[in-house]
């Protein structure tokens, strides 16, 4: 992360250890030993624009972009709204996208990241037809949608052992109900976050959670530093297994999807492979706006390795990078597993 603003968590999936933490642009922090240096060297570390004190991978809320599909997949395929095989258009006309051809699959979809197609799926959870009025359909759609987000550990703060930590934002239909007005909104008005964007936003020790949940199949233990306080370890909380809402069955299609970004043409982190390393993983390009004036697109990109019996979840995200999760976020990914499993 030299001369990058941003922040890389890794999380070993079968444990929930947190095997590192790094944010970017950091201080040394001998600066702040003893009053006098703190008096000297703080009001500056406080000022500097690039906020070297916040701690992002705890912190820092950001929206997910295209690596939010992987949810919307298992949502779609839990609440049989879509089947694996389900395949729609990649119509430009009803969100961009880059150019590729149509999903026949959630696997195809997830390897290509095709926005039209998780408009659909998003569209078909929210939207599913309980209510005549699309405004009260949607109200049960969203609040059903929000139950399995946070079955993943979003939009809560996850309980580790270290403070700092922000719980993102998953909207639900209050949330909604505050902006618009009750009844007043539909799937359209919200359409966003079937992409991760709009007002959806996850810490980057969210993301590493997510890898966990999808190297894990559907479940994960709350992630920590502290492995024991004596000999007994690990400590209770951390002894939890946490399942998501979403049957293990589904994970598969989803997974091999991720492979696929990786590992064959269409995929969109190419540059992330490995030789004798399986990867799965999965991009995100995340629009960036001060106000309404767009910056530099984030680049973000999870993964876990080696697909069977993983041994590390990571995700790696890069402010103001300009380009997409596969060129900057997902080599600096790739590094940390390759260090991690190869030496």
């Amino acid at each position: 992360l030299k001369n990058k603003k941003g922040c890389i968590v890794a999380i070993e999936p079968s444990t929930g250890e947190i095997l590192a933490m790094v944010s970017s642009p950091n201080y040394d922090p001998n600066l702040l030993v003893g009053n006098r240096k703190i008096r000297e060297n703080y009001p500056a570390l406080l000022e500097d624009p690039d906020k070297p004190l916040f701690p992002r991978p705890l912190a820092s809320e950001y929206m997910p972009g295209s690596t939010f599909k992987l949810l919307q997949s298992l949502i779609g395929l839990q609440e049989g709204v879509i089947t694996e095989d389900s395949g729609f258009p990649c119509n430009k006309s009803v969100v961009g996208c880059h150019n590729h051809p149509s999903a026949q699959s959630v696997t195809q979809a997830v390897q290509m990241s095709c926005n039209p197609y998780f408009y659909a799926v998003t569209r078909k959870i929210i939207q599913q037809g309980k209510k005549r009025s699309s405004f009260e359909d949607a109200e049960i759609g969203l609040g059903i949608w929000a139950e399995y987000m946070h079955s993943f550990g979003l939009g809560r703060k996850l309980g580790t052992d270290i403070t700092g930590i922000r719980p993102g934002v998953i909207p639900d239909p209050a949330y909604y109900d505050k902006w618009y007005g009750h009844h007043a909104w539909k799937f359209s008005t919200i359409r966003s976050i079937s992409i991760g964007q709009g007002e959806v936003q996850l810490t980057p020790l969210q993301l590493a959670n997510i890898a966990a949940i999808m190297a894990n199949r559907g479940w994960f233990y709350t992630p920590h530093f502290v492995k024991s306080i004596g000999k007994k370890r690990p400590l209770p909380q951390f002894k939890v297994k946490n399942k998501t809402k979403v049957d293990p069955k589904y994970f598969i299609p989803v997974v091999e999807g991720m492979r696929r970004v990786v590992h064959e043409g269409g995929g969109t982190a190419r540059l992330a492979r490995i030789d004798g390393i399986t990867i799965c993983g999965k991009t995100g390009t995340v629009e960036n706006y001060i106000g309404s004036v767009k910056q530099k697109n984030h680049s973000v990109f999870i993964a876990f390795a080696p697909m069977d019996n993983p041994k590390i979840a990571i995700s790696v995200f890069i402010e103001n990078a300009g380009g997409g999760g596969g060129t900057w976020a997902a080599p600096v990914a790739s590094l940390m597993i390759e260090q991690y499993l190869n030496g």
